[in-house]
C-alpha cells in the first residue's frame, strides 16, 4: 500500500513537470571561459534526475563492495549454523530411536560447525556412553569444556551422571566432590552423592551428609526420614559386629533420640548388650521403654536378658499379664524368666500356655530342655521332634512308610529298606 502511494505522487509530480514545461519551457546557460551551454530548464531536470539516480546507484556499489568480505562471512556463518541446526535434528532423531553411533556422529558434526557447540559435545558424549565407549564420552566431555570453560558445572555434572550410569562410582564421587567445592550447597550435586554413597555403602559419609540433605531440601520429607533409619540401621548393625564396646556405646550416644526410642533400633542393642554382658543395662533400658508403650519384640529380648535382680524382673513381666493373657511371646518369657529364677514348676506351666497360644521352636527347646533336666526324658524328646518338625513344616521332602515285610528285609545283614513297585512298574519290567 505504501509503494502505491510514493508511485501515485512520483506520477503526479511528473505529470506536473510535463504540464509546467509544455507552458514555459525556460533555458538555462552555463558559462566557463570561453565555454557556454544552454539549455531548457526540462532537459535540466532530466540529466539532473539520471545524473543523481547515477551517483546514488555508484555509492552503493561502492558500499556493497567495501562491505563484501564480511557480508561473505555473515552469509558463510548463516549458511553453517543452518547445517549445525539440521546435523543437531538429525542427532536428536537418532538419539530418540536409538541409534547411538549415528546420533554420535551427527552430534560430532554438528558442534564442529556449530558456534556454540557445548550442548552437541554434551549430546556426544551421551551417546558414546549408550554405547560403553568410555574414552570417546571422556573426550567429548574435555572438548566441551573448551568449548565454553565457564560451563564447569555444567559439564562436570554430565560427567558425574555418566560415571554414576555405568558403575564408576569411585569416578563419580570425585567429580561430585571436585564440584561441591565450588557450589557447596548445590542441590543436585547433594543427590547425586547421596545415590553415590549410598551405592558404595559408605554409611559413615552419607550420616554426615544428612543435614546438608536436610537443609537444602534435596528430597521429601518421607524419604529423608526413611533415608535415615536405613543409615543408622547400617551404622548399628556395623558397630555391634566390630566386637567394641566403646564403638557400640559411642554410637548410640550420637543416635537422634527419635530412633533410640523405636524398637528397630533398640532390640538389636539390647541384644549387643547382652552379648557384651551388660546384662544391667539392657534390663534398665527395656524396661523404662516397655513402661512406656507395649511391645511383643521388646518383652522377648526382656525374657532373654538376666538382670541382676530376677525376682524383680519376672515381677515386672508378670505385671501384663492381665493385659495380655494369651500373648504367646509375653508367656515365652516369663517362662524363661522363672527358669532364671529356678521356679521349675511355674516355668513349666508358662511354657505349656506359650505352646497353646503360639508353637515355636524356641518355646519347645526351652520346655524340652526344662523336661530332660527333671528326667522326663520321653516326653522331652517328642518336644525335641516337634520343634524340629515345626521349623522343617517349610521345607520339602519326600516320604514313605515300610510295610512290615520291608522293616524285616531291611534288618537283614547287608540290606536296607526297599520300596515295593507298583503293578504298572511291575508289569513294564516283566
Amino acid at each position: 500500500m505504501r509503494r502505491l502511494f510514493i508511485s501515485l505522487a512520483l506520477l503526479l509530480v511528473v505529470v506536473g513537470l510535463a504540464l509546467f514545461a509544455q507552458y514555459d519551457a525556460g533555458y538555462v546557460l552555463f558559462s566557463w571561459g570561453n565555454w557556454t551551454l544552454e539549455s531548457s530548464f526540462s532537459l535540466y531536470l532530466i540529466l539532473m534526475a539520471i545524473a543523481f539516480a547515477l551517483l546514488h546507484y555508484l555509492l552503493l556499489l561502492w558500499r556493497g563492495l567495501a562491505h563484501l568480505p564480511s557480508g561473505f562471512q555473515a552469509w558463510r556463518v548463516k549458511r553453517l549454523d543452518h547445517k549445525a541446526l539440521d546435523f543437531e535434528q538429525r542427532g536428536q532423531m537418532a538419539y530418540a530411536e536409538g541409534h547411538w553411533k549415528e546420533a554420535e556422529k551427527l552430534f560430532h558434526k554438528s558442534a564442529k560447525l556449530s558456534e556454540n557447540s557445548l550442548v552437541d559435545y554434551l549430546s556426544a558424549a551421551r551417546a558414546a556412553q549408550k554405547q560403553w565407549r568410555d574414552e570417546e564420552r571422556d573426550y567429548y566431555l574435555s572438548m566441551a569444556h573448551q568449548s565454553l570453560p565457564e560451563a564447569n558445572m555444567a559439564v562436570g555434572l554430565t560427567q558425574a551422571e555418566l560415571q554414576l550410569a555405568h558403575g564408576q562410582l569411585e569416578h563419580a564421587l570425585a567429580s561430585l566432590i571436585r564440584l561441591r567445592q565450588a557450589q557447596p550447597g548445590h542441590a543436585y550435586i547433594l543427590n547425586l552423592m547421596m545415590q553415590v554413597y549410598k551405592r558404595l555403602g559408605a554409611w559413615g559419609d552419607l550420616a554426615t551428609l544428612l543435614p546438608e540433605l536436610r537443609k537444602r531440601k534435596v528430597i521429601e520429607r518421607e524419604e529423608l526420614i526413611g533415608l535415615e533409619y536405613e543409615v543408622h540401621s547400617h551404622l548399628l548393625s556395623l558397630s555391634i559386629n566390630s566386637g567394641r564396646r566403646d564403638s557400640l556405646l559411642d554410637f548410640w550416644k550420637g543416635l537422634p533420640r527419635q530412633l533410640r526410642e523405636d524398637s528397630g533400633f533398640l532390640i538389636p542393642y539390647c541384644r549387643a548388650l547382652v552379648a557384651f554382658d551388660m546384662q544391667k543395662e539392657a534390663e534398665q533400658m527395656l524396661r523404662q521403654r516397655l513402661k512406656q508403650k507395649w511391645d511383643p519384640g521388646l518383652m522377648h529380648v526382656y525374657g532373654l536378658v538376666y538382670g541382676p535382680q530376677p525376682d524383680k524382673q519376672l515381677a515386672f513381666a508378670e505385671g501384663y499379664l492381665k493385659d495380655h493373657p494369651k500373648d504367646a511371646v509375653l508367656l515365652l518369657s516369663l517362662g524363661r524368666l522363672c527358669l532364671h529364677n529356678r521356679l521349675w514348676g511355674k516355668a513349666r506351666s508358662f511354657l505349656e500356655a506359650s505352646l497353646s497360644q503360639a508353637p515355636r521352636g524356641e518355646t519347645y527347646r526351652e520346655l524340652a530342655t526344662l523336661l530332660e533336666q527333671l528326667d522326663e526324658g520321653e516326653t522331652a524328646y517328642k518336644l525335641y521332634r516337634d520343634g524340629v518338625n515345626l521349623l522343617l513344616d517349610n521345607i520339602e521332602c519326600t516320604s514313605f512308610t515300610l510295610t512290615p515285610e520291608e522293616y524285616e528285609v531291611s534288618k537283614r545283614p547287608g540290606t536296607g529298606p526297599v520300596r515295593t513297585q507298583s503293578p504298572a512298574i511291575s508289569k513294564a519290567s516283566e
